[in-house]
């Protein structure tokens, strides 16, 4: 297998200019039908995967005489980019905004380099079934429920009187327990991975790139005081205004209405690709990467 230590992305930059597919197809190793879809994607994506700068810088060198945007950015880079720590309230107080985090704040001061990314995946009819719910979050109510667990069924109705009801009591806190787990590791993922409207803020201080996500669902905006608005959208439009025009920031909104599906780069599974890069990257979601891709493209 390849070392993948220092492999080289080439990204997608989009909007592109007026692109000649059929020169662009083999360099990605594609049908040109299939590069005029990603020619018309809206929102940065791995296009193609280089183990050697020299055949990168190459590569890079051709996709843009062919009319792509394209950025050339190095394994490790993508890996050391800032992950965005999920903001329970943000508030903007005199030449400062300040976002509450799990892992503390990020404070946004005048004169730090800011990039804004926006984003809002497409939004799908993804409700679960109860019948293939697992039986650990379900409710386990009483001897009756009990008796539907295969292995417990001997242990509610082969022990009589208060042992069996403390039996009952304790496969009920088991239960109990293993749900609520369960609903936590579901709340992590819910809250790490996009799905609403989000907006992502990158900043530069002293203490190098850092990044909170803002969300409806998440976070607080009771902070914006006289500029917080009736809406969640609003407030979200209220505080890039904000970081636009007091923070210089740069915004990148290519990521709104945008569904990643898995892809092949270079002969192998974009998953594969980031997984051999980084574990870590490797467990974040398409979108995810796609924003800090944006970063990553938008700061230059």
């Amino acid at each position: 297998m390849r070392d993948m230590a220092d492999t080289q992305l080439i990204v997608s930059n989009p909007p592109h200019g007026d692109v000649d597919t059929a020169t662009v197809a083999p360099l990605l190793d594609c049908s040109t039908a299939e590069a005029r879809i990603k020619v018309n994607f809206p929102a940065p994506e791995i296009w193609a995967v280089e183990a050697e700068k020299s055949t990168a810088g190459e590569a890079t060198k051709r996709l843009l005489d062919a009319g792509a945007r394209v950025a050339w950015i190095p394994g490790s880079v993508l890996a050391a980019a800032p992950r965005a720590s999920i903001g329970s309230a943000i508030a903007i107080e005199n030449d400062q905004v300040v976002i509450t985090t799990r892992t503390g704040e990020l404070i946004v001061n005048s004169g730090d380099q800011v990039v804004v990314v926006v984003g809002e995946p497409v939004q799908q009819d993804s409700r679960p079934s109860s019948e293939t719910a697992s039986i650990l979050t379900q409710k386990v109510r009483g001897r009756g429920a009990v008796r539907n667990m295969p292995l417990a069924t001997g242990v509610a109705t082969g022990v009589a009187g208060v042992a069996g009801y403390k039996a009952v009591s304790k496969l009920d806190k088991i239960a109990e327990e293993a749900r609520d787990a369960a609903e936590t590791r579901l709340s992590d993922k819910r809250t790490a991975t996009p799905t609403e409207l989000f907006l992502d803020i990158y900043a530069f201080s002293k203490d190098g790139w850092q990044s909170a996500r803002i969300a409806p669902s998440l976070t607080d905006f009771s902070g914006l005081g006289d500029r917080k608005q009736p809406t969640a959208k609003a407030n979200i439009g209220a505080i890039v205004d904000v970081l636009k025009a007091h923070f210089g920031a740069r915004v990148d909104e290519r990521l709104m209405k945008v569904s990643y599906k898995t892809s092949i780069v270079s002969g192998m599974a974009v998953n594969q690709v980031l997984g051999a890069i980084s574990e870590d990257i490797a467990s974040l979601s398409m979108l995810e990467i796609g924003s800090q891709l944006a970063f990553l493209t938008s700061k230059g």
